[in-house]
């Protein structure tokens, strides 16, 4: 196995080695897989385009790992973190070794202040106990209906027809109401400008 590790601005010419990955590991039907969102995802990014750490076998792409460009502002100062995503890696080549190698791309980086990961619980164990990269915090995300009656219509649970949306509007002003009070009392702010 003679394996070459590149960090390449990504552009035109990565979506289809991407997409053969992606299909690879996805499906055909998974976003991920489709052109148009690969191409949104990295090279459409209003931050700028996306770095790919990638993992050549001769010329073909068996591994990547990629930085997308965001801009965090603290305190005034806007720094540039490299956001880390679509890590894939095709069956054949998976082992140590090749994750080894993307770690060592991660080190290669330039142009950023900070990397940033959300890794899922199983491998936030892996990037802090193999890597050395400490987790800072979990991040959970919690979701509720906007509209259960419609719904429930909808799947067919319940048959409400036209009064869905009169059964769902006390709710959703609950929902509302409770969100808006749990935002007055957190110490995070959310900000819709973009910055300068």
């Amino acid at each position: 196995m003679n394996l070459e590790l590149r960090l390449e601005q990504l552009g035109d010419e990565h979506i289809e080695p991407y997409l053969r990955l992606s299909r690879s590991e996805y499906g055909e039907d998974a976003a991920v897989s489709q052109a148009s969102h690969l191409r949104w995802k990295f090279l459409q990014n209003p931050q700028g385009p996306s770095v790919g750490i990638n993992l050549y076998n001769g010329s073909e792409i068996v591994g990547r790992l990629v930085a997308m460009p965001r801009t965090f502002i603290c305190r005034g100062i806007a720094y540039k973190a490299a956001f880390m995503a679509d890590l894939v890696i095709e069956r054949a080549y998976r082992g140590m070794y090749l994750m080894l190698q993307l770690v060592e791309g991660l080190k290669r980086l330039a142009g950023f202040d900070l990397v940033l990961l959300t890794p899922n619980p199983l491998a936030t164990a892996v990037w802090e106990k193999l890597f050395e990269m400490p987790s800072h915090f979990v991040f959970g995300v919690s979701a509720v209906p906007l509209r259960p009656a419609r719904i429930a219509h909808v799947s067919g649970k319940v048959k409400l027809g036209n009064l869905a949306a009169l059964v769902d509007w006390p709710w959703r002003i609950l929902v509302r109401g409770v969100s808006r009070l749990g935002s007055l009392l957190s110490a995070g702010r959310a900000v819709r400008e973009w910055p300068p």
